[in-house]
């Protein structure tokens, strides 16, 4: 889901996040490609090193 709001991130290192996965991997998939050529183009995502 996208918005259009400002909304915080996480706020600690107690704040997780999960994912639920409810279809098939290769419906997963889509959607992560589709959610990452989105936060490219418009440069909202953050990198982190891991």
């Amino acid at each position: 889901m996208f918005s259009k709001k400002t909304v915080p991130g996480r706020t600690g290192d107690e704040t997780i996040t999960v994912f639920k996965s409810n279809g098939l991997a290769i419906q997963n998939s889509a959607a992560a490609k589709l959610d990452y050529r989105r936060v490219m183009e418009t440069g909202a995502g953050t990198t982190v090193d891991f």
